[in-house]
This record gives C-alpha cells, structure tokens and sequence, in this order.
C-alpha cells in the first residue's frame, strides 16, 4: 500500500472517530451518556432465576485487524469470542454458606490467533507477542468447572477444579480494554513461558486467597501443566478424558497486593513470581530442559478526578516482568500507559488509552529464528527486541455495549510464528476495532455476587 494511501486511511480513520466522539453529546441521553439504552428486558428472568440461586452470564467480542503497512502480508482478518457462565450460589441451593460453582463455556471463531497460516493476525502482523487475543478454533470448550468456599467473611478464599491461571494471577484488569496478547493475557513471561493452561484451556489446579488486612491480598495457586489441550480442535469437555495422564508437570504462582489510596485516589500494586516445573524443549538444545522461574509487577494509580470519587478520571499504569531460570522466549518484558475514564463530561462511560511496550527475547529464540535466515538463503538478523505502541477509543454505545477502534505500531515484530523470517522487515501498522457486549448489563441480567478471585 503506497504511504499516500495509508495517509488517506489514517485521515478517514481519524475523521470517522471524531465524528463519533463529536455526535455523542447530542444523541446521548444526557443521563446516561449512552447512544442507546435498551433498558431491562430480561430482568424479571434473571431475578426468578436469582431468587434459586442461579446467575447467567456471557459476553461476545469481535476483532478486526487489518495490516495496512509493513507486517508479513497486507490484509484484514477477524475474529470472535462468546463467553457463557454459570454461576449457583450453594448457599441458596444447598444451605452451604460461602459456596459458589462456577461453570463458563467458551467458543472462539473466526482466524486472528489461529497458528500460522495465510491470514491469522500473527502472520499479518508477524508478531506474535503483539498479535490479537482471540481465535478461531470453531471449538466449544470448557474454561471452567469450579467450586470456591469462603470463609471469615471473605478474607479467606479457597477455589478449585478445572481452570486455568490467567484469570487470577498477572492480571490488570484495567488492560483488557487493549488489544496487545502481551498486556491483555499478563506480562508475557508467565504467559509465553510456562507451560500452563492459558484462557480458555482449563487443567486441574486451584488457588488459596487471603486477605491479611482490609486492602491487601495474597494467593498462591498449584495449575496443573498439559500442553495437550492447546492444540487446535482439543476439545476439552464432559466425556473427554480428564485424567492426569498427559501432565507434564506443575506450575506455582505466587502473588501479594495492595490496594492503597493515594492522595485521595485509588491505586493496585503487585508483586508476583512462578515455578514451573514442567519439561520442554528448546531451541539449540538437543536434550529436553526442565524447570522456569519468572517474577513480575504491576502497578496502577489514579492521579486526576474531576470530583472526589468520581468514576471518571486519569489512571496511569506499568508492569515489568523477568524470566529468572530456564530457557525462555521473552527475557523480560516492560509496559507503561494511561487509561482515561469519561474523557468528556457527556460522554462519561467512554474511555481513551494509550499503551507502549518493550519485549526483549531469550538468547536461544534469537539464535533459532536467526538460524532459520541463514538456511534459508537470507542475510542479516532479526533484532533481539520488540517494541510497540498502541492507542484506542472505546465509545459506550449502550450499557454493556461498547465500539473501540484502535491503531498499533510494532518496531521489529517478533516473527516467531514465522517459518522464513525476513530481516528486512523492521516495522506493522494495525488499525482495527472491537466490539464488546455484556448480555447482562445490556438485557438487564443480575450479576452474580461473585467472591473476589474474578478480575
């Protein structure tokens, strides 16, 4: 694509969002801040299902990703994710005080974070640390099938059964609003190097959660390791064999925070590490290796509110991770930005962020991609470090529905997922757009009175 063309796009692109921005204080309904409202159509359902002890809950989110400049290939690609949970409170269903179960089916469709193939959103992109975090299995799975027990008022959690550990460990929520794998999914050294189950995998494990004091946490958690269930058309549900025959061993996340105010404004604060003790092979390495260690933090603090507790404001954010032991994809990896909740006074559920991100990789995944130049006839290495920037506008179309266009640009994409990796390659241009829906606050479901595991 020649650059007067990608100056064009840019310029609708930007045109198209300022519009959007511009029009959503006169069609807004001044007290909501929403384009549309489509009140609670289901909630006399979701209350007579809540009066037994049963809460419903989904979402959906689509993705689109289209590579406009630089990147392996030029091109559009989306994808999708649906979410349905259960959730039965066992103190309403069985007089077990503090029980829940927790039961969420997930589906994934459409080619943005399928494995290497013509267009995948790693292969447009080349990145694979950068690319989208959703995929197109076309498989229905099991991401959970839980029960957590709590005791002391809270203060003591204790959960277990199928899942996996990304949902409770290395996670800020506040993130999820990006499209980057890195941040969304955690600081990627516990996401790209360990072998335990990532969303929606789920693998036998459970975690213990304590509060010391009133704004502080610490969890320990024992996942069960099985690469198995990652591979495409693994489906992981009733019927299938649930036994531990394919572990290949254990992965052991460590994590304490705090939750103080600053100044009057709210702030997290995290430190976490991990032992995975599981075999893997590795590039250069003609045995298989055993045994990872990582630690993490993460960090977020309100600094501006144009009123004393008021939900809108500035946030400022940061995560840093290192890979201490083993051999490993991502040495260390570092993530800073800002979150802007209600940028405008009619818009107030809206949000704009920006986000930049540094990735530098192990010295065995560089020789191994570089390796793979050299027999391959071509010249030159491919750099031993990714950086990327990303900002996005996220426009509340109505309770529990949100449109987020986005722009991101990637300096030497990683081209892991790449069988001929091309040194020239130095830069990718995204622009794409998300769209969110939370069927319980658009249709006026009741949310269930989760404990406090869930982001």
């Amino acid at each position: 694509m020649s650059k007067l063309k990608i100056l064009k796009s840019s310029v609708f692109a930007f045109a198209m969002l300022c519009a959007l921005v511009d029009a959503g204080p006169a069609k807004a309904n001044p007290q909501t801040g929403y384009l549309i409202n489509l009140g609670t159509p289901l909630a006399g359902i979701g209350q007579s299902l809540e009066s037994h002890g049963i809460y419903i809950s989904g979402y959906d989110t689509n993705e689109l990703f289209n590579t406009v400049a630089g990147g392996l290939k030029h091109g559009a690609v989306a994808g999708g994710q649906a979410d349905l949970s259960t959730t039965l409170d066992m103190d309403r269903l069985a007089g077990i005080p503090g029980g829940q179960v927790h039961i969420t089916l997930d589906y994934q469709y459409g080619a943005l974070a399928t494995m290497p193939g013509s267009y995948t959103g790693a292969t447009l992109i080349a990145s694979g640390i950068q690319g989208p975090g959703v995929g197109d299995e076309g498989t229905i799975r099991l991401a959970e099938l839980s029960w957590s027990q709590s005791f002391m008022n809270k203060r003591l959690e204790i959960l277990a059964g199928r899942m996996q550990s990304t949902w409770f460990f290395n996670l800020q929520p506040l993130l999820l609003q990006f499209e980057s794998t890195n941040v969304v999914l955690g600081s990627p050294t516990f996401v790209f190097d360990t072998n335990g189950a990532g969303y929606p995998e789920a693998t036998w494990g459970g975690l213990v959660r304590f509060e010391p004091t009133s704004n502080s946490v610490l969890k320990v958690g024992l996942f069960e390791d099985n690469n198995s269930l990652a591979y495409p058309n693994t489906h992981d549900l009733p019927g299938v064999d649930w036994s531990l025959q394919n572990s290949n061993g254990v992965l052991v996340p460590v994590q304490f925070g705090v939750s103080p105010t600053l100044g009057g404004m709210p702030g997290t604060y995290q430190i976490g590490g991990y032992y995975d003790s599981s075999y893997y092979t590795a590039p250069f390495f003609s045995s298989m290796q055993r045994g990872r260690t990582g630690i993490y933090i993460h960090a977020q603090q309100k600094i501006w509110a144009p009123s004393s507790g008021s939900h809108r404001g500035l946030i400022l954010f940061g995560q840093a991770s290192w890979a201490t032991s083993g051999v490993n994809a991502v040495q260390n990896a570092f993530a800073a930005g800002a979150v802007d909740n209600g940028p405008f006074a009619a818009r107030p559920h809206d949000s704009v962020g920006i986000l930049a991100t540094f990735e530098q990789f192990g010295g065995a995944e560089e020789r191994y991609l570089d390796t793979l130049i050299a027999q391959q006839g071509g010249h030159g290495n491919l750099r031993n470090h990714e950086t990327a920037f990303e900002a996005e506008y996220t426009l509340a179309l109505a309770p529990g529905m949100s449109f987020r266009p986005f722009v991101q640009y990637i300096i030497n994409p990683d081209q892991v997922f790449s069988g001929n990796p091309n040194p020239d390659l130095r830069t990718a241009t995204v622009v794409g757009a998300n769209l969110f829906i939370n069927f319980n606050s658009l249709l006026g479901l009741p949310q269930a009175p989760l404990t406090t595991f869930r982001p």
